[in-house]
């Protein structure tokens, strides 16, 4: 009995498949799934409150990011704040330094590499997290409330690691306010131009 053409043709394809291991699909169970991550900037005005220790002020805005728990205390001449009250993810408010801010992510110190200016005039504005080339950023930036200079911005740029530890850090000062669309990547070290 004569077999049909159809026959060889996929008798062919079979020895095919079997030969090319890429041509077979993988069973539904083995295939990687990912899971999409959240990779737009995200930036929001944090609750500031002021804490009155004796005859100091001190600022601080305790925020959940996406990033992890982020603590920011300092001593402050600004009294301009509407909300009052004491830190909850520190338990000795005698450990803010008079000099430089009390930065914590997720629980642990972060030691700034640089000495930030104006400090007691700064008043924490907006919290930025967002991603450049897989690489997870959180920002920080404060106003410069000054009468004689007219204004400003600080920003504190961290570089943060899978773990939620902070891995690289950078303080700078701009005339406007910068956001995460306006930090680029010009030299191709992967990293925003200004960390």
């Amino acid at each position: 009995m004569k077999q049909p053409r159809y026959y060889l043709l996929i008798t062919a394809l079979a020895i095919f498949a079997c030969n090319h291991p890429t041509a077979v699909q993988q069973p539904v169970d083995t295939v990687k799934k990912s899971v999409p991550q959240n990779t737009q900037p995200e930036k929001h005005e944090p609750v500031v409150v002021l804490y009155e220790k004796d005859d100091d002020n001190i600022l601080f805005v305790e925020d959940d990011t996406r990033l992890g728990k982020l603590g920011f205390y300092c001593y402050s001449d600004l009294s301009m704040v509407e909300k009052n009250g004491k830190p909850a993810w520190i338990d000795d408010i005698t450990q803010v330094p008079e000099d430089e801010p009390l930065l914590m992510l997720n629980g642990n110190p972060v030691a700034l590499s640089q000495k930030m200016k104006d400090l007691r005039i700064l008043m924490p504005t907006y919290i930025q997290t967002f991603e450049m080339k897989h690489m997870r950023y959180l920002m920080i930036s404060l106003n410069l409330i000054s009468f004689s200079t007219g204004g400003g911005w600080a920003h504190i740029l961290l570089k943060v690691d899978a773990g939620g530890k902070v891995v690289k850090d950078s303080y700078f000062e701009t005339a406007e306010m910068v956001d995460a669309e306006t930090l680029k990547d010009a030299n191709g070290d992967s990293e925003p131009d200004l960390l």
